[in-house]
């Protein structure tokens, strides 16, 4: 069964702290955070910069509908993606 759930603006970054420290999306390959637009761009470069258990195994990464996201962010962020394809 599909649950909705509603975030207000600092929960996007409590969620994503918490899945972290539980280990849930530790060793994910893919992982899809377009259009959360509370999803700043500071929160996902510290996800990607301070998150080596997530960011080791990853293939993929979408994240887009952000209207700051620019093509420095991601020269910036790619280097942390090893397995990136």
């Amino acid at each position: 069964m599909d649950r909705l759930f509603v975030f207000d603006i600092k929960s996007y970054f409590q969620v994503l702290n918490l899945l972290i420290d539980r280990g849930i999306i530790n060793g994910c390959r893919a992982l899809d955070l377009s259009n959360t637009v509370n999803l700043n761009i500071e929160t996902m470069y510290r996800l990607l910069t301070s998150s080596p258990n997530v960011t080791y195994r990853l293939e993929a990464l979408s994240y887009t509908g952000h209207a700051a996201i620019t093509e420095q962010f991601w020269i910036d962020s790619i280097r942390f993606l090893r397995k990136i394809k």
